[in-house]
């Protein structure tokens, strides 16, 4: 719910291996790990617009402006943090390192708001979305880590498809956890 802070990462390969997982209809990475002033930057693809839906026939979608462009300093804004940080299309800013507002830990990147999120009444709406590659090359972060994320966000297959995972990961396995059921 973009609230805690990430207990780790996990390698790209891992990301990858989980995608091609039949058991999987949907894979979404997502990285963590700053701010800005106390709204949660999280890095994603571009399939967080098109192919996650938070509601039956409900996908997230920009009801200002549009998605950013993977590979860009774009940002797309919950509808909640644009309400309280009072952003909007075209304007820019700087993020922060970690996850609670330190003026002190200022970003030297910018990233310029592409677009502004219907209002979903979900925890997107708290977040500011950028492109994965954003959280994971931005300055100040650990090269060594720069393709790792954060979580795998999935929508299984059917409904027998959590149980195969729950044994892959969580039964036989010591590396990942798969959170289900949720």
């Amino acid at each position: 719910f973009h609230l805690e802070d990430s207990p780790g990462t996990l390698a790209w390969a891992d990301y990858e291996q989980i995608k091609a997982n039949g058991a999987v209809a949907v894979a979404l990475p997502i990285a963590v790990g700053d701010n800005y002033r106390g709204f949660r930057l999280v890095g994603t693809t571009t399939n967080f617009f098109t192919q996650v839906e938070y509601a039956p026939g409900r996908r997230y979608r920009a009801v200002q402006g549009e998605a950013f462009v993977a590979g860009h300093a774009e940002a797309v804004v919950g509808s909640f943090a644009a309400r309280r940080l009072g952003l909007k299309v075209g304007d820019s800013f700087h993020p922060y390192h970690g996850l609670i507002f330190d003026e002190k830990q200022q970003h030297a990147e910018t990233y310029v708001v592409v677009g502004i999120l219907e209002p979903s009444n979900t925890p997107a709406d708290r977040v500011i979305w950028i492109p994965l590659e954003g959280i994971q090359n931005m300055k100040g972060h650990d090269a060594r880590a720069a393709a790792d994320v954060s979580a795998v966000l999935v929508k299984l297959s059917n409904a027998a498809a959590g149980r195969s995972l729950d044994t892959l990961y969580n039964k036989q396995g010591n590396r990942l956890t798969f959170a289900y059921p949720v």
